[in-house]
């Protein structure tokens, strides 16, 4: 066992002395190359209905800015002549985006589960690029063809369960409790105990960053609130200094409502300026989540955030008017993703390309 800890110890160590000078820190929100994955892998989703979820919000992503692009990943189950012809269909204005570059389509040759986010978070580099950042044995979540760098780091993560912003200054990588406890799991495995420090300074190295928030996990904890298992189906981050999170007082169920709380205590403390959105029991039970969004820079310095609609045009209304108060665009997509426990941030990747190329391509609607 004492071979094994030194291994570890030794593979943690290397990493952080690996050079990281190329990376330069990303908040989610500037990252402006977004894709989609359709494989007939997917289980209890109707394609057809998927796809018209898809192509909102390609649409609703291109729309923002001409800086933004698209790729959606196939398999060999589709015919790309298919493909096109469903989505230009639903949307025509993707034709358009597609003959100006900025929508394409990309073969990828084997099955990729439904869960694009889940491959990575990604970062820019200093040339104008991307990487991508994958967690280690992150089973089920295969990367699509990019052709951009991928590191992998000595953490258990899924990109819902991760993501980057900054608070008062500071770059800040904020991950959830179930990556904490995953990753103290496999590594006690291996008979080595992998402390918060060594947890933050591989995130910090690995980002770029300032600072690491362990929600609901600090000290050892395991604090998640029921039923939700990233922290995108509970809180996400417009734009600097803000934090939008499920209303703890919203809901009933105490399992979900304390975990919500000890997430926004945790974000106050941080410095983090909060603003709340209601729920109900039963959506975050069903994997029904107004957190789970795709937040956009715009050119004017707003934030466009991209929200999954459930149909509850009352309460989607009260959220609107919350976050457009809060100086944010809203967009609502019809989402059916919960049928297989996720919504629209969970089946949209994103990469942090950073691009001048596009910046005169006109935005050509209909």
């Amino acid at each position: 066992m004492a071979y094994k800890k030194a291994e570890v110890s030794k593979e943690i160590t290397d990493f952080l002395k690996s050079d990281r000078t190329n990376v330069s820190f990303t908040p989610e929100y500037k990252q402006n190359h977004f894709f989609h994955i359709i494989s007939k892998s997917v289980n209890r989703l109707d394609i057809e209905n998927l796809a018209k979820e898809q192509a909102d919000i390609v649409s609703e992503t291109l729309r923002s800015s001409n800086q933004t692009k698209f790729t959606i990943y196939f398999t060999k189950d589709f015919d790309l002549e298919y493909l096109k012809t469903m989505f230009f269909s639903l949307k025509p204005e993707l034709k358009r985006m597609y003959e100006n570059g900025r929508l394409e389509f990309k073969l990828a040759e084997k099955p990729i589960k439904i869960w694009a986010q889940d491959v990575g978070q990604s970062v820019r580099t200093k040339d104008g690029k991307s990487e991508l950042i994958k967690g280690i044995r992150t089973s089920g979540f295969q990367t699509p063809p990019m052709e951009i760098p991928i590191t992998q780091i000595p953490i258990l993560f899924e990109g819902g369960d991760v993501t980057t912003t900054v608070v008062n200054g500071k770059k800040t990588v904020v991950i959830g409790p179930q990556s904490v406890n995953n990753t103290r799991i496999h590594y006690k495995r291996l008979g080595y105990d992998i402390s918060d420090t060594e947890i933050k300074s591989i995130l910090t190295h690995a980002f770029n960053a300032d600072n690491v928030v362990m929600l609901g996990s600090e000290g050892g904890r395991y604090d998640k609130p029921h039923y939700i298992f990233h922290i995108d189906q509970a809180v996400f981050f417009p734009k600097n200094n803000v934090a939008v999170i499920i209303d703890p007082d919203s809901i009933k169920e105490q399992g979900i409502s304390n975990g919500l709380k000890i997430y926004a205590e945790q974000l106050e403390k941080e410095g983090f300026k909060l603003i709340k959105i209601p729920s109900k029991d039963d959506f975050v039970k069903k994997y029904r989540s107004y957190a789970n969004v795709i937040p956009i820079e715009l050119p004017d310095g707003r934030t466009k955030v991209i929200l999954p609609s459930f149909g509850n045009e009352t309460l989607e209304d009260k959220i609107k008017k919350i976050l457009e108060d809060n100086d944010m665009a809203v967009v609502f997509v019809k989402d059916i993703g919960y049928n297989a426990q996720g919504n629209i941030h969970c089946i949209t990747g994103a990469i942090a390309r950073i691009d001048d190329s596009y910046k005169n391509v006109p935005i050509k609607i209909g």
